[in-house]
């Protein structure tokens, strides 16, 4: 899939993938689209997106699920570490991987070992329930999640990039 309406400028909105060079991000207009009754309303209240940005945009942020495959002890998720940022975030999708920005540097397996802390703070499982089963020197990297199922792993994270998780009510279960 081409999303040629997605557009990523560090200098604009942080780095985070916009439409069109515009100040609106995927995020945000996936957060329309759920929100408003139908899209013709949409449209009419953002004059500046078309019907295609709409679609893009879903679609790029659906591209979780791409990074997530089931294994017969739960899921394994693919992701895409960048080391040595200013904080521990979940950023998106980076060719079809969960990108993670960490704090950690890449020496001595820190990088990992913080993978590891961030991703079960995020999916609030216990740090004994996951475990690295690609890419020990590499950015990219295979978790395994023991005992979750993909469907919860792919919903849960959709929420929490969409930073609509609530609380206690998004814990992850088989």
């Amino acid at each position: 899939m081409v999303f040629d309406r997605i557009t990523v400028d560090p200098a604009r909105m942080n780095g985070q993938p916009c439409l069109r060079n515009m100040h609106l991000t995927v995020r945000r207009v996936v957060e329309l689209a759920a929100s408003y009754p139908n899209r013709k309303e949409l449209l009419q209240d953002y004059p500046e997106l078309e019907d295609e940005d709409i679609r893009q945009a879903i679609l790029y942020a659906a591209d979780i699920p791409s990074c997530i495959r089931k294994s017969s002890e739960g899921a394994i998720i693919d992701v895409y570490v960048q080391p040595k940022a200013s904080k521990n975030e979940l950023v998106g999708v980076h060719e079809h991987a969960v990108k993670i920005r960490l704090t950690a540097p890449p020496v001595e397996g820190e990088a990992n070992k913080e993978c590891l802390r961030f991703i079960s703070k995020v999916l609030d499982v216990s740090r004994s329930s996951l475990a690295l089963v690609q890419g020990h020197k590499s950015r990219r990297k295979s978790i395994l999640v023991r005992g979750v199922s993909m469907e919860n792993l792919q919903r849960l994270l959709v929420q929490k990039w969409m930073g609509k998780a609530a609380s206690n009510s998004s814990k992850i279960g088989t």
